[in-house]
């Protein structure tokens, strides 16, 4: 981690630098937080969809051996969403409980 610069020590210029180099990492954290945020919101959409799928009253046109291998793969994707969202989720810094 850097140390925090004195302010009060800067010149003008230096500010100016400090203040644009900010701003730039400000921006770039926004536009990955919408992207965080918009694959969170999809997987959260598909993981109801696999629910639904998974929960709904079974037509009896399926034999058991297709549900079963139906419940096998909802449940493989809801594993693989499950922990894509996990990794999505932001590390606690050390100094945060957990």
């Amino acid at each position: 981690m850097t140390s925090t610069p004195n302010l009060d020590q800067m010149i003008p210029d230096q500010l100016r630098a400090l203040a644009a180099q900010l701003l730039s990492k400000v921006d770039t954290m926004g536009r990955k937080i919408h992207r965080d945020e918009t694959i969170i919101e999809q997987l959260s959409h598909e993981i109801a969809i696999l629910k639904r799928h998974k929960f709904a009253k079974r037509s009896e046109q399926i034999s058991p051996a297709q549900g079963s291998l139906l419940d096998d793969l909802l449940n493989t994707d809801l594993e693989a969403i499950d922990a894509e969202l996990k990794a999505l989720r932001p590390a606690p810094a050390p100094d945060e409980p957990r």
